[in-house]
């Protein structure tokens, strides 16, 4: 039994008729130094409610110094704060060749729709930017 303030309260959706649902989705992704925006993940056109969550970027290598990341609303807006990016992954610098675990970036928004990144530098020593991403997602659904 919990008891002074140690656990949470229950969340509930606001209609008795639904329940909050949550889903990852992970994976790697690679994509050609020189490309524009290209979709790591899309709402389906079918579910018309809102997702929230945390999109978490890895950037494991490649050859812009800042991989953009940027997030949609459900109105198609993208959520700009860094330089028409929602966010960015830095480069990392100064670690051994044999390490490739990059650097990782995560943040939370309140609506999306799509998740996207952008390599468009070119480089003479690569051919592509890589790593990983996990989107943690958060949608209500009704019974």
């Amino acid at each position: 039994m919990c008891g002074g303030g140690c656990c949470p309260d229950p969340v509930f959706a606001p209609d008795p008729q639904s329940f909050l649902a949550s889903t990852s989705a992970c994976g790697n992704w690679c994509y050609p130094c020189g490309s524009t925006f290209r979709t790591l993940w899309e709402k389906e056109n079918s579910f018309t409610g809102k997702v929230s969550g945390t999109v978490t970027i890895n950037y494991q290598g490649g050859c812009d110094n800042l991989l953009g990341v940027v997030v949609y609303d459900s109105q198609n807006k993208p959520y700009d704060n860094v330089s028409g990016a929602s966010f960015v992954v830095p480069k990392a610098v100064g670690k051994c060749l044999t390490d490739t675990t990059g650097n990782t970036v995560s943040r939370a928004f309140p609506d999306i729709s799509r998740v996207e990144i952008v390599c468009n530098s070119l480089s003479e020593t690569s051919t592509n930017c890589f790593g990983k991403y996990c989107l943690d997602l958060h949608y209500t659904v009704t019974v």
